[in-house]
């Protein structure tokens, strides 16, 4: 093995393992979200719940507190008619999906703070990203991310659940220190994945894309050396 094809072999590894990390989404016209399946909570009954399926999808808060099914009315953070709302010094929930999912998207409404979103595959984290609040952070905020109404998802290898984590921040509404916060959630959407023939070999995880390119970057550099 030359040099120049053990970088490409190396490089086409690592590739493959960028191409498997979730990427974010900002709008519902994305095209990994074709074909997506909606719940807009127009025919949920109003009320408070811990967990509750709907579809298939399961809705369920982590701190003790409660999600609600709300009419949103006339507020400028969310969706008109009845949508999906935390309570008020809420700071952690999970949206967990029946069959893995390929995508997933909603509008996410009313956040002063960022949140920690992980995306996971059963018990495995597959990555963590971050969906903002409205409220400005300090000179480094960009003022584009200011808005208290934004779409967000995300793309990912076989998502099965979703936690939500708030992050501990100042707002300037509040005047000092929170680190709970109130969403209002509406049109979810998530597109289920397509399952993998069985007659196909299985596909390595990122890490051991990895590891396997830095195998052959060993094994050339030690020929390299006997010759």
């Amino acid at each position: 093995m030359t040099c120049k094809s053990a970088f490409a072999a190396l490089f086409f590894i690592v590739t493959l393992a960028a191409d498997a990390s979730a990427t974010t989404i900002r709008t519902p016209a994305d095209p990994a979200l074709a074909g997506a399946s909606l719940i807009d909570f127009a025919d949920q009954t109003p009320g408070a719940f811990t967990s509750r399926v709907i579809a298939d999808v399961t809705f369920t808060a982590l701190d003790g507190r409660q999600l609600w099914i709300r009419d949103a009315g006339a507020d400028p953070y969310s969706s008109t008619g009845l949508n999906l709302e935390t309570e008020l010094l809420s700071s952690a929930f999970e949206i967990a999906f029946d069959s893995p999912v390929s995508a997933f998207g909603m509008w996410w409404g009313g956040a002063n703070l960022d949140w920690t979103v992980t995306l996971f595959n059963n018990a495995t984290q597959l990555e963590t990203l971050t969906f903002y609040g409205g409220d400005p952070r300090g000179p480094q905020q960009d003022p584009a991310l200011a808005t208290y109404r934004e779409f967000y998802g995300a793309t990912g290898n076989g998502i099965t659940s979703v936690r939500f984590d708030a992050v501990p921040g100042y707002s300037p509404i509040i005047g000092g220190l929170v680190e709970t916060d109130w969403i209002k959630i509406d049109d979810v959407r998530w597109v289920t994945a397509a399952e993998p023939p069985t007659s196909d070999p299985a596909v390595p995880e990122p890490a051991s894309l990895l590891l396997m390119g830095s195998g052959l970057m060993a094994i050339y550099s030690r020929r390299r050396r006997r010759q």
